[in-house]
Formats: structure tokens, sequence, C-alpha cells
């Protein structure tokens, strides 16, 4: 039998600072900054099964055996990923694989399942110091688990526990001396090979972009205040196909609650959420006029409390290795667990700050999208690589994972300076032949801008900086075109954080050139 040895994986993911998204939070109290630890992980071999009371067997290995019950999801393709996760340290255990991985363990709040090694010898190794040693030989494993899907491992022959040391190891302790278990979680695989969204709904369509980012100090109040119905019915009013929505961003205050998110940060995990999940309120009051929801994340843990970079392993202004494939499976957790609260409620997920000299990779944006899709597989995601304007980057996507391009635009008309330039459709940033509806890459072409002076109306003037029929013509020439536009609008905090009159009338110009009087 091969040995797996212990690999253990440099904790680096650095906080991103968004290009579009500002933000004025006002953080709690500053959290205490941690130390990262050195994290351990432990490697499989052979094959290893996992049986619950009904009867239901998966199998994780590279010799995976035909006893695996059909009706258990697999993927296949190369490369495939199987993680687990120690949650003391962070750290992932990677399991690269051709043949078909493995369905996550799902396993239920206090429920036991047994982990039984092929043969002999159990297929699991760890290592103390520096050498190899096998975990247990010929024992029973058991799988105890939390409401959030964190698990303990325990031989049932000899009491014994599977831990994570600080220093990088992971070795058997036994339950009685005092040592903590460590809890792990067993991590959806992915595979290059997922199938990507079907984005066509976009065609010829447009949105409304909000950003509604919750802080220290509205948190327990936004949702209260928000009139989130007024909101639905204004985007109905002006024909809106999709409005799309942020979940959060670098406050450290979220739209809504993640139990992941709360398991892993150590820093007031109760008090990071708003008083109601209003994205779910949301998107039921958006399917009463069959108006989609997408959600704004960011791809990494906020950066206003240093602990949370910690707890995921980000580390603050570390440009040369922000992102690591350890910090993003530990955040897929975080994203799976908001995609399983939505389900089918979500149409698409737009990522901002997913930038390629901060090491955002390929390979992690098939973590995010696998963790996303794994729930829901019609849910499109784009990972924003930059600004687009008229003298440089087209909108495209850049990563094979993306089923739309994010195609954040300052400028769409050109210089706002020069009225020769931005009222000369030449020098627009619109779908040209053979870029829509399906980008090269064989992505929907999909455009972000701002109606005001700024995004999130940053300077608060309200107006709308070009004329409305202007910004009609546009939009139009944009969808007549097959690819899809979203406006950034004003919000009016002071009156339910509904879109503001302005805006308002641009987007009804809008509506009305898109798709026409009602």
């Amino acid at each position: 039998m091969k040995k797996a040895l212990i690999t253990v994986a440099a904790l680096a993911l650095a906080v991103l600072f968004p290009t579009m998204c500002l933000t004025s939070c006002l953080p709690e109290p500053a959290a205490p900054t941690a130390t990262p630890t050195a994290t351990p992980t432990a490697s499989p071999t052979g094959s290893i099964h996992a049986t619950d009371g009904g009867g239901s067997v998966v199998t994780w290995g590279p010799n995976p055996t035909p006893t695996t019950d059909p009706s258990l999801e697999t993927l296949s393709g190369e490369p495939v990923k199987q993680t687990v996760i120690s949650k003391a340290s962070g750290k992932v255990l990677t399991v690269k694989n051709g043949a078909p991985a493995l369905k996550t363990y799902n396993f239920e709040p206090a429920d036991e399942f047994s982990v039984v090694a092929d043969g002999d010898r159990v297929s699991l190794f760890c290592l103390e110091g520096n050498v190899p040693v096998s975990v247990e030989s010929g024992g029973i494993w058991q799988a105890a688990a939390d409401e959030v899907g964190w698990t303990t491992l325990r031989n049932t022959a000899t009491g014994q526990y599977l831990i994570g040391n600080a220093d990088g190891t992971v070795r058997l302790a036994d339950k009685l001396t005092g040592t903590k278990a460590d809890f792990w979680y067993f991590n959806v695989p992915y595979s290059r090979n997922a199938a990507h969204s079907d984005m066509s709904w976009m065609d010829g369509c447009f949105g409304v972009f909000h950003h509604l980012l919750p802080d220290a100090s509205t948190r327990r109040n936004l949702a209260k205040r928000l009139d989130t119905a007024k909101v639905a019915e204004q985007l109905h009013e002006v024909s809106a196909d999709f409005y799309v929505l942020t979940i959060g961003q670098h406050s450290g205050i979220w739209n809504t609650e993640n139990k992941m998110f709360s398991s892993l940060v150590t820093f007031q995990p109760d008090k990071r959420f708003t008083s109601e999940d209003i994205i779910s309120r949301t998107a039921r009051e958006l399917q009463k006029y069959n108006i989609r929801l997408i959600v704004y994340c960011i791809p990494n843990a906020p950066m206003t409390y240093t602990s949370d970079l910690d707890d995921f392993g980000f580390k603050m202004n570390d440009y040369a290795e922000m992102f690591t494939v350890d910090a993003a499976m530990l955040w897929s957790l975080v994203l799976k667990d908001w995609a399983e609260t939505y389900g089918d409620l979500i149409s698409g997920w737009w990522f901002d700050g997913c930038y390629p000299w901060c090491e955002f990779t390929d390979d992690i944006a098939w973590i995010y999208a696998s963790a996303l899709k794994s729930v829901n597989p019609n849910a499109g995601v784009a990972f924003n690589e930059n600004v687009t304007d008229a003298t440089g980057n087209a909108v495209r996507p850049w990563v094979s994972a993306e089923d739309f391009s994010c195609g954040e635009t300052n400028n769409p008309l050109g210089d706002p300076e020069s009225p020769s330039i931005y009222n000369n459709p030449d020098n627009w940033i619109m779908p040209r032949e053979g870029e829509a509806p399906k980008t090269s890459s064989g992505s929907q072409y999909f455009l972000l801008t701002y109606l005001a002076t700024w995004w999130l109306d940053m300077y608060q003037t309200h107006a709308v900086r070009y004329s409305n029929e202007l910004w009609a013509q546009y939009a139009k020439a944009v969808t007549d075109n097959h690819g899809c536009v979203a406006f950034d609008t004003a919000i009016d905090a002071a009156n339910g954080y509904i879109i503001t009159d302005e805006a308002m009338a641009a987007l009804r110009a809008i509506g009305q050139a898109v798709h026409g009087a009602k």
C-alpha cells in the first residue's frame, strides 16, 4: 500500500480591495489580532467507506469500489479534488484523483457513521515528527457531526481521536489525556469538467445593482428600515429583468446569517449578521414579479476584523500570495452554506476582487463554482478581473469557470468629460460582432456600470451623469446586440433604501427603450 504523507500548506490569502466598491463601514470595537498557527493535514490512501444507518455507502480513495450507492452524485474529469479540512488550524487535505470523485459526506447532527478501511489496515496516515505512522490497524472509526458539518474522528477500539497539532503534525490522542480533539470537515469535490450554467436568459436583458452594505452601526436596524416590497415594486415598474444585491463586503457584517462563517471566526461570531435574512426576503418579493436575483459577494474573508483574515488564512497586504487553495477551500464552505440557504432563489453570483496579480487562479474559481453549484447548478458565476474601460480590456471572462462576464465598467460611453466622444456609439463599450450573446470563451456577455457620479452614489448627489435619453440609447444598443447590462443606482437610505427619484427616471427610460411600453 502506498503511504500518503501529510502536507502542510502555507497559509496565504490577503484581503482584497474591490476596485468598484468602497465602503464607509464603521467597525465594532477593534478585533484582536490573531497569530496564524501551522495546520495539520492527513492524506488517505486506498479506499475508505462511510456507512450510515440506512446502508448508504460512499467511497473515498484512488481506487473506488463499485459498491458505492448509485444514487449518490459523482464528478469526473481531471483534476478532481476531495478535501478534508481541519477546523483548529484551517489546513486542507487535498486528494487529486482521475477516477470518479467521492460525494461529500452528509452527516446529520448527532448521528454517527462508521469509517472502515479496506484490507487489514486503515489507510489513514499521520506524522509523528517527520515519520509517517499508520493511524490504526483494522479499526472502525466513528464520525460525530455538529449541525454545521464539522466532525470528530474517533477509533472505537482504542478511544483515540485523530487530532491536529499547532506545529503542523497530525497524530492520535486519547480523549482521557485532556487533549482537545480536532474537528474535520469533508468538503465537496470539484472538477474542471463540471457543467456550465445556462445563462441564456440574460440575452437582451437589463437589471439594477444595489450596494446595500451593513456595518456595525446598522446591522441591528437595517432589515427593519429596508422596504423590500417597495424596491421590488420599483424594479417591476421599470421592467427590470433582474436585481443584483450585495450580501456584504469588507465591514465583516452580512445581510444574512451563515453558520459556517460563525463556526470559523473567533471575534464576535454572533454579532456579524443583520437581524433578518435580507437576501431570502428580497428574493421572495422579486418572485412576485418574475424578477431574478443575483448576489454580489467577495472571494475572501472581510478586511475590517484582522482576526477574520487570520481565521481563514488570509494575510493582509501580502500581494504576492493573496490566494491559495487552502484559503479558498475554507471560504468555499461559507459560500456553500449560503447556497444551501437560498437554493433556487438565486440565479447567479457576482464575485468582486478576483485579481490575477493577487494569485486568483482558474483552480480557485472552480472551487467556488463547484461549492455553489453543488446546491444549485443553474446559478451562474462571474469573477471580476479588473475594470473594463473604453481603451483597455474588452468585456470578457478571464477564468474558465465563468458563466457570464463581470464587465465592470466606469465609462461605458467613453470619456465623460468629452461629449463629442461619449455621444458617438463607435466609442461605446458594447457587444460587437461575434461577442454576444456568447463571448469567445462561451460565457454570456454581461456589463455593469453606474448611473450616478460614482459607485454607490458615493458623493450622495443623486445626480445621473448622462441624460436619461442617452442612457436609454446605450442600454438598447447593448441589449439589441444580445448583451446584458446592469446599472448601479443610488438608494435613499432615509426612505427605506428604495431607488431615488432621479435614478427611477433614468431606469424608466431604459426599461421602455429595452422592452417597450407596458
